[in-house]
């Protein structure tokens, strides 16, 4: 399968940078690691990912047709049942798109761009909260869990890779406020729903408020205020979901308040799904001691809770990736021991196993997003 082909090249290539001595080369090889997903993404047919043929390549068109960025910005294409205008997409989106087009004419550049535009700043994030030479882990999971879903989703993964990168220098020894603000503002100009990082940084200033000369303080005291901010956060989940009910606010919301439409029902199925990460949260937790457990451990669990949404709609699940991008960081972290041991190996072992029959229930089986199986363009 050219996917997994393409995704074990990736991951043996940042494996062999990792373990070989510091090179001027080092830099191209992972240059070149992170370029085969592009490549896959850009030489893709139009039927890989539902949502390429729903904006990408209507965008890529209007700019083409268009002779000057305005024009471009009020001009429409007709889809199911109505005009669509491309200003009606987030504007980073459109001017990447815009750019690309009259610079190459070639519709192939632009998944490229997109791609790389994902990929980068994700694996930036993860360059930054690298322990103890992961990286390529990191990227294993990133390829098994979100490749294939950002081939359609690709404005919201462009928007996740920039928080991921924000809260990277919240999280690591890089601490540096003003460039996670930065990448904060630069995924919401990609997609309007990466507000939701605020959220995301009201839960890390509360756990990691005493941040010293950039140093993550831990306090054992914090168990009680854990609880009633997870309490706190269920409860915000559920309100969103009434108050989107309104229809004066569901209509602020036009473009993504749908996202929370439809009757609520248990998904016993979500729950199995992430069953493995949660266990490994659980047994690992005491191995850890610095204050970003905590933060992860509150994401899973908001995770779990917008997961419950899927049954209002196919699109709600759409929400929960914000959470779990940051999987990329966190397993890592909690498989960080001091001394590494059989329960340790087979832990590693078993995750890496979960990803694999995760990528092929979800992507081969379930075709989630349309991905699977490849097929080139012509």
């Amino acid at each position: 399968m050219i996917y997994i082909c393409s995704f074990a090249i990736t991951t043996g290539l940042i494996w062999l940078v990792e373990h070989s001595k510091e090179n001027k080369y080092n830099r191209i090889v992972v240059i070149i690691a992170l370029l085969i997903p592009c490549l896959l993404a850009a030489f893709r047919a139009s039927s890989i990912g539902t949502d390429y043929e729903v904006y990408l390549k209507p965008i890529f068109l209007n700019a083409l047709k268009s002779n000057s960025f305005i024009e471009y910005l009020n001009s429409r294409w007709y889809s199911i049942w109505r005009y669509i205008y491309v200003k009606d997409w987030e504007i980073g989106f459109t001017t990447i798109i815009y750019i690309v087009s009259k610079l190459t004419h070639s519709l192939q550049f632009c998944a490229f761009v997109v791609e790389a535009f994902i990929i980068f700043p994700t694996y930036g994030a993860i360059e930054n909260c690298s322990h103890d030479k992961n990286k390529a882990f990191s990227v294993f999971i990133y390829l098994f869990t979100f490749f294939n879903i950002s081939l359609n989703n690709m404005r919201q993964f462009i928007a996740i890779g920039f928080l991921l990168l924000a809260f990277s220098y919240m999280l690591s020894s890089n601490y540096n406020i003003k460039r996670a603000i930065i990448y904060c503002v630069i995924s919401i100009l990609f997609h309007s729903t990466a507000i939701i990082g605020v959220v995301f940084y009201g839960v890390y200033v509360f756990i990691v408020k005493n941040v010293k000369k950039r140093k993550l303080e831990y306090n054992r005291n914090n168990y009680k205020k854990i609880v009633r901010m997870i309490f706190v956060g269920i409860c915000v989940i559920f309100a969103m979901y009434s108050v989107l009910k309104i229809p004066m606010i569901k209509s602020l919301f036009y473009n993504y308040g749908w996202y929370l439409s439809g009757n609520f029902s248990f998904m016993p199925n979500q729950i199995i799904l992430r069953l493995p990460i949660l266990l490994l949260y659980l047994i690992c937790w005491k191995k850890q001691s610095t204050d970003e457990k905590y933060l992860y451990g509150i994401l899973l669990i908001i995770e779990i809770a917008f997961s419950q949404l899927a049954g209002m709609s196919s699109q709600t699940i759409r929400i929960t990736y914000y959470c779990s991008s940051f999987y990329v960081i966190s397993i890592p972290y909690f498989l960080k021991w001091k001394n590494t041991t059989t329960l340790h190996s087979v832990f590693s072992l078993a995750i890496h196993v979960y990803f694999v029959i995760y990528w092929l229930y979800m992507y081969v089986i379930s075709n989630a997003g349309a991905t699977y199986p490849y097929i080139f363009y012509k």
